[in-house]
């Protein structure tokens, strides 16, 4: 990587991991953040559609839905956030792992905790989702949560969620950071903040959906600005367009 002419970096959260540990100049590393679908990830899904997902998952009208999408594996932090919500006290919830499930090990174990902690009735694993099928979860969601251990690069769960209009709860860190940077607080979770996690699930799952639109209003625009495929690609473009070694 150090002899490369110039470096793309997906965050600045990587381009500053790139300059640390490889002392490089950041003069040689642009940014150009990874891109969604926001024409693909919008809020157009039909009532019949929603309707089937929840029959499907035997989840009653009223329930309020967490979604943890993320393939199932330590680093992506399920069992860290089971120790949390094993006290919620929210009335009538279901959480939702969506991902893939190769790791088989790590999906027994989740397994074997959520039942350990009789959560049986209150959490499901969901395994890996179609675009469309995640499209329609992310829809009938109340809150969508990205809570991984360590930094990710992008994470592009967190500008799916906000693109279709809906409240994400996210470890404010790596390109988490990047993505929320100018959005309300209510998005975010410090690591100071993980021990009141429960806290934090019961404020936004409570909230009156008045002041659930007024909080994402602004958000998906910012998505479309900052964070879209075209915008990524029109970057692309340019910067090959541009660039001169």
């Amino acid at each position: 990587m150090a002899y490369a002419n110039h470096i793309i970096a997906i965050s600045n959260y990587v381009k500053n991991q790139i300059t640390k540990k490889y002392n490089l100049d950041p003069e040689k590393i642009t940014v150009i953040n990874r891109g969604v679908d926001t024409d693909f990830f919008n809020d157009d899904v039909q009532e019949h559609e929603k309707q089937m997902f929840l029959r499907e998952y035997n989840i009653t009208q009223d329930t309020k839905i967490i979604l943890y999408p993320g393939r199932l594996t330590e680093w992506k932090g399920q069992i860290n956030f089971l120790n949390s919500i094993e006290n919620l006290n929210v009335k009538d919830f279901v959480v939702l792992f969506a991902g893939t499930t190769l790791n088989k090990s790590h999906t027994t174990f989740l397994q074997k905790s959520i039942k350990d902690k009789n959560l049986v009735d209150k959490c499901r694993i969901i395994g890996k989702l179609k675009y469309n099928q995640l499209k329609i979860a992310y829809s009938v969601s109340d809150l969508v949560l990205s809570l991984p251990n360590r930094s990710e690069g992008f994470g592009r769960i967190i500008s799916e969620t906000l693109s279709m209009k809906k409240i994400i709860l996210a470890r404010n860190t790596g390109g988490a950071y990047d993505q929320l940077e100018r959005l309300d607080n209510v998005f975010k979770i410090d690591d100071k903040e993980l021990d009141n996690l429960n806290e934090r699930i019961k404020y936004i799952l409570e909230l009156p959906e008045e002041d659930k639109k007024n909080i994402i209003e602004k958000a998906r625009q910012h998505i479309i600005d900052n964070f879209s495929l075209n915008n990524m690609v029109n970057n692309y473009y340019n910067f090959y367009e541009q660039i001169s070694f």
